[in-house]
């Protein structure tokens, strides 16, 4: 599969109305590509004090009518540093749902208001990283192993193909324990009904080679340290290459960790 495409003048600045999770690239890779050049702007921008401003008013304006939602954004304004944007990524606030409804739906206008934390949270991983990949390779671990359960509907899986390559667009939370993800692959009471069915993403990672999308352990970090959280950054690309029924309505996906630098990817981002 090749990255070359055409990219198409809509695809920049019309947003969706539905939610993106994961995009098929055999299907979509025009799209893809538009999203990649956008996000490659986005990082690039200069951070400035403009751009924290209207982080917190854009924030404010989404949650006008929730005076206790209001009360955690005057927090955030008070307290918030690039340093601590995993920390406040990790809580269980407006924030995260926020920044991940702003990234699935691609809409640029958003995104750019919201850029200044998106540049925190992704140099800061890119930060960790270098670390994090350290610290496991003195472990001697060659292949990290990752793992994330969703509940989706059966046809939703069925649209997997082995050997596809998958892009997340957002940042997408994982976890090095698989009991976790098992324990998130279910609905609120536990089960799962039809017509969803219960799905264990296990990642693996090959450390023995660069990675063009920064990711990084944030459990010393996180609010939530049992977790045991590692963090992708936006537009992670995975390529499927086994989906098993485990019993029933309990499926693994396996995926492997894409790099997106090649050739015809450094040609199209080269004059940015």
């Amino acid at each position: 599969m090749t990255w070359r495409t055409s990219l198409g003048d809509r695809s920049f600045f019309t947003g969706r109305s539905t939610q993106l999770y994961m995009r098929d690239l055999n299907e979509a890779n025009g799209p893809f590509l538009s999203y990649q050049v956008l996000m490659d702007i986005v990082l690039r921008l200069k951070p400035t004090v403009y751009a924290r401003q209207e982080m917190f008013e854009y924030c404010r304006t989404q949650y006008a009518t929730s005076p206790g939602i209001l009360t955690q954004i005057d927090e955030f304004e008070k307290s918030y540093t690039s340093e601590n944007a995993a920390k406040w990524y990790t809580k269980d606030s407006f924030l995260y749902r926020l920044l991940n409804s702003t990234l699935r739906l691609e809409k640029i206008d958003r995104i750019f208001k919201l850029r200044l934390f998106i540049q925190d949270l992704h140099n800061q991983l890119h930060v960790l990283q270098e670390e994090y990949i350290r610290t496991q390779r003195q472990l001697h671990t060659d292949v990290l192993t990752l793992y994330r359960g969703q509940v989706m509907t059966k046809t939703e899986l069925d649209e997997f193909k082995i050997g596809s390559r998958m892009s997340v667009n957002c940042f997408l939370s994982t976890t090095v324990n698989p009991t976790k993800a098992y324990d998130f692959a279910c609905d609120f009471d536990g089960v799962v009904q039809d017509p969803n069915v219960s799905v264990v993403y296990e990642i693996s990672v090959d450390l023995a080679v660069p990675h063009s999308t920064p990711f990084a352990s944030i459990a010393d970090i996180s609010v939530n340290p049992d977790e045991r959280e590692v963090l992708f950054s936006m537009a992670a690309v995975f390529e499927i290459t086994n989906i098993v029924q485990e019993k029933e309505r309990v499926w693994k996906v396996k995926l492997t960790v894409v790099n997106k630098a090649d050739e015809s990817w450094n040609v199209l981002t080269a004059h940015l």
